[in-house]
């Protein structure tokens, strides 16, 4: 079964418990109105159409934008789909990552070194441009949010890679991500790059977390031109980094 199918059913399921909670809700106010004799004042189909605007209501509020603060709730609560450490002592290009992009082949230099507060780490020097590349794991192509334990340098750039499909179902494309530290409306850097601003969170060890809802960054960026999320392909990477992991949820 692919990984959007999966995520759709799941997303089905929750929309049918949320009009059975609402049902819930409202019947017992029903039946008592009912039971009290007001049926002979309240009109049966006023009776009806409050109860449908009940059970709208709460369709309607379990459907609001995904936040933020939702991404959190996952990260905390949940396991990660994939978790991608640095725990090892030789290039990343023997651990899935792809190195292309470099300036005159000069590839980035990479140092692995154990640090106090989150284990062994790595670090990237570039020696000119260059890109970086993962994909992620079958199971974490249903993935919602992200968590990146990093230390921001030079012309750093931290991107997702995911596969976005047209409302009607017609058209699939690629887009990537680009998440950079500070405030503002998404920006289109070209047709299949985005700039999305996040906030990080100040952790141990001059470390910085990035905690990014994916389903926010597409509604707010290619969203509104009514593609939707299919699935996450996989991360990207430039510039001077130290990364601790990046998880997946």
């Amino acid at each position: 079964m692919q990984p959007n199918k999966v995520w759709k059913g799941i997303e089905r399921f929750k929309i049918l418990l949320e009009l059975i909670i609402a049902l819930f809700i409202v019947s017992p106010v029903v039946f008592v109105i009912l039971r009290q004799g007001l049926a002979a004042v309240v009109p049966l189909w006023l009776t009806v159409l409050i109860t449908a605007f009940a059970v709208l209501l709460g369709y309607l509020l379990g459907r609001r934008p995904r936040t933020f603060k939702v991404a959190n709730k996952l990260i905390r609560r949940g396991r990660p789909l994939q978790s991608i450490r640095f725990n090892y002592s030789d290039s990343p290009a023997n651990h899935g990552w792809k190195i292309s992009g470099t300036s005159e082949g000069a590839e980035p230099i990479f140092s692995q070194e154990l640090d106090g507060f989150y284990g062994r780490i790595l670090k990237i020097r570039p020696a000119g441009s260059y890109a970086m590349d993962i994909d992620v794991s079958p199971p974490a192509q249903i993935g919602r949010a992200l968590e990146i334990v990093t230390k921001l340098g030079n012309n750093y750039a931290i991107y997702a890679l995911a596969s976005v499909q047209s409302k009607d179902g017609s058209k699939n494309r690629n887009v990537y991500f680009s998440f950079r530290v500070g405030n503002g409306e998404p920006l289109s850097l070209n047709e299949s790059e985005w700039e999305i601003f996040v906030s990080p969170e100040q952790a141990e060890g001059e470390w910085s977390v990035l905690r990014i809802d994916l389903d926010d960054a597409l509604e707010s960026s290619v969203g509104k031109m009514g593609w939707k999320f299919r699935k996450l392909r996989g991360m990207r990477l430039r510039g001077k980094l130290d990364l601790a992991f990046i998880d997946i949820y």
